[in-house]
């Protein structure tokens, strides 16, 4: 169990810089061209961040898999780096565990992103 929470912590750390990092870039994309759009006249500019908001679980459903694909990459990379799967795996902790551990974190992140392309992105459609 602490190897199991050692794993979560890797991992969901690297998603959480992942994710901050990504959904920074494409809201500064989505805003300068609500931005542009509200320069132009075809858009109110006190709606500006409420179309920001309501395009937001949108977002998140695309980026939440990516991250947590490329956080296992960098989180279990970092492991083999560091020697630390080799002594996991000499001390008998086989690749079939770590591959369970992984599909555990990965179910956390397909109900969230259930979560959030099911019900947070249609809330937000239909806000608009």
């Amino acid at each position: 169990m602490i190897l199991f929470r050692y794993f979560c912590r890797e991992v969901f750390s690297s998603m959480a810089v992942i994710t901050f990092v990504v959904l920074v870039i494409a809201v500064g994309s989505r805003f300068s061209n609500y931005l542009a759009d509200a320069a132009a006249g075809r858009v109110s500019r006190e709606i500006v961040w409420l179309l920001l908001m309501y395009r937001l679980p949108g977002i998140f459903e695309l980026i939440l898999p990516v991250s947590f694909f490329l956080a296992i990459m960098l989180a279990y990379g970092r492991l083999y780096a560091d020697s630390e799967m080799m002594v996991l795996k000499s001390s008998g902790f086989g690749e079939r565990r770590i591959l369970g551990y992984t599909l555990i974190q990965a179910l956390l992140v397909m109900l969230l992103t259930g979560m959030v392309s099911l019900w947070l992105k249609p809330l937000g459609e239909q806000g608009m």
